[in-house]
């Protein structure tokens, strides 16, 4: 019996473990709003992970629930400066933004 008991709670576990790694990331709910000279790109609900963008970003305006780091180069390289949840940053001519996971 206390061996049936054993696997039964292995199993559980083991599907625990698969259902949380199975759920998809999303980092952040709300909108943000990349803008350029005469650009702009607004992302929904954005997931973890670096969002590029092909033209330079003077702005960013944050209306999610979580901090995103903008970088001065592709690929979330270069300085970064943090916008917080509910805030709009000039942001010079950025490239990327980093939204955490």
């Amino acid at each position: 019996m206390r061996l049936i008991a054993r696997h039964a709670i292995a199993a559980a576990a083991a599907a625990s473990a698969l259902a949380i790694a199975a759920t998809p990331a999303m980092a952040a709910t709300g909108q943000l709003t990349l803008r350029g000279w005469g650009e702009s790109l607004t992302v929904l609900n954005p997931k973890a992970g670096c969002i590029k963008t092909a033209f330079a970003m003077s702005q960013v305006a944050n209306n999610t629930n979580v901090a995103v780091t903008v970088h001065t180069d592709p690929g979330c390289a270069g300085w970064g400066l943090v916008v917080a949840p509910g805030d709009t940053a000039l942001v010079g001519a950025s490239h990327s933004v980093r939204v955490p996971s």
